[in-house]
């Protein structure tokens, strides 16, 4: 949009007018200084950059949902169960960890649970997150719950 000149401002000298070409209108304002490259990288690269970006943000729209802000309830009964599980509460650990693996099936809310379990002494409960367990991540929960008395396959 262009803005009325003041009438105190003196009209702006006629500009020639050529056959091959429209005259072009003065600007109102100066334009915007040109932007510089840095180094390698030129106007081009950085609209490439842009338009990358804005597709990989429209991909990842079109293929994941919108992250909340707010940690899920999963993420919340996790941050409870290892906050149950350090002041020594198995059985409420073991709940919020269940509650939390059965959603994501988080190895980490998975080892909780096995171990809680066999902290409470429940071998079914620790057999049934055992076997959702990685066989990386077998052998430390199968020695933890040992030493509870508790033998794992």
């Amino acid at each position: 949009a262009v803005t009325a000149i003041a009438p105190s401002l003196p009209p702006p000298p006629p500009m020639p007018v050529s056959s091959a070409a429209a005259p072009t209108p003065t600007p109102a304002v100066s334009p915007p200084p040109k932007q510089r490259s840095v180094g390698r990288r030129t106007k081009s690269y950085a609209r490439a950059r842009r338009e990358a970006v804005d597709e990989e943000t429209t991909l990842e729209a079109e293929v994941a949902p919108a992250a909340p802000a707010v940690p899920s309830e999963a993420e919340t009964w996790l941050s409870d169960a290892e906050r149950e599980f350090a002041a020594g509460r198995f059985a409420s650990a073991l709940v919020y960890a269940d509650r939390s693996r059965l959603i994501t099936g988080d190895i980490r809310a998975t080892r909780m649970a096995a171990i809680s379990a066999c902290r409470t002494g429940n071998a079914k409960a620790a057999e049934s997150a055992f076997r959702m367990l990685p066989e990386a991540q077998r052998t430390g929960v199968r020695n933890r719950c040992r030493e509870q008395g508790i033998e794992l396959p």
